[in-house]
């Protein structure tokens, strides 16, 4: 989430602190996310693409304990390379 929020991302997930959880649903206003999540699953970084009520698209990044700060720091890479494509 930090690295990828000042980049104007937008989150469902709860911003405090005390309210937040292992699960981050983001997206960006000005990039679609089918687009960001085609870029990610090519580069065989599995998350999934949900819509909500409104029918926007939204990925939802569930990473595990079996994950590595490289592998998150590389997922956050992918996704700030997507936006500026």
């Amino acid at each position: 989430r930090d690295r990828i929020a000042p980049a104007g991302f937008e989150f469902l997930s709860p911003m405090e602190e005390k309210n937040r959880c292992g699960i981050l649903t983001c997206r960006h206003p000005r990039v679609s996310s089918d687009a960001l999540w085609d870029s990610l699953t090519k580069n065989d970084v599995v998350v999934s693409l949900r819509r909500d009520r409104a029918d926007r698209a939204w990925l939802r990044i569930s990473p595990h304990f079996y994950n590595t700060e490289a592998e998150m720091q590389r997922m956050a890479d992918l996704l700030m390379e997507g936006i500026r494509e």
